[in-house]
């Protein structure tokens, strides 16, 4: 809901908002930029670019994620770099992962399985089949995507696989 994603931005202080076109109309009203990832690169032109920083330091902040928050009001949670890639590192391992690995990234952005989703593969030289919500709601037009696609590793949630 706009209200659930105003109190986000407003918490962390953003100042400008990536988005994609569907999900345009929802941010636009909440007085941030918006920069829309899926129009045509022509379009980037009139945004500046910048250097990324140099983050050295384990302890520091990679990333946040907000939970559904049981209270009603969503809260943050503060990912370190040595977390996150700890974590990425235990996926490799755990999963017997390499450059041959493809990873089904099946999760929204705001779960926090995604990040391992989208980031583990990369890190052996694998890489990642990206669905969108209308294939993960065809459950036959997925199972056979994944075997074109050749995906070796795919997390779905248990009620996704029952019945």
């Amino acid at each position: 809901p706009v209200s659930r994603i105003g109190h986000i931005l407003e918490e962390i202080g953003s100042t400008i908002v990536l988005t994609d076109i569907e999900s345009e109309s929802v941010v636009s009203g909440l007085g941030h930029e918006v920069l829309v990832l899926d129009i045509p690169d022509s379009l980037f032109l009139e945004y500046p670019t910048s250097s990324i920083l140099d983050v050295s330091d384990p302890d520091s902040l990679a990333y946040v994620i907000y939970t559904s928050g049981s209270t009603g009001v969503p809260k943050g949670a503060m990912i370190e770099h040595a977390g996150m890639l700890n974590h990425l590192l235990l996926m490799v391992e755990e999963l017997d992962m390499d450059s041959r690995s493809v990873v089904a990234f099946t999760a929204p952005f705001t779960f926090d399985i995604s990040v391992w989703q989208i980031l583990s593969s990369l890190l052996c030289g694998g890489r990642i089949s990206i669905y969108s919500e209308s294939q993960l709601l065809d459950p036959v037009g997925l199972q056979s995507s994944i075997y074109k696609e050749g995906v070796t590793i795919l997390q779905l949630v248990p009620s996704y696989v029952s019945g």
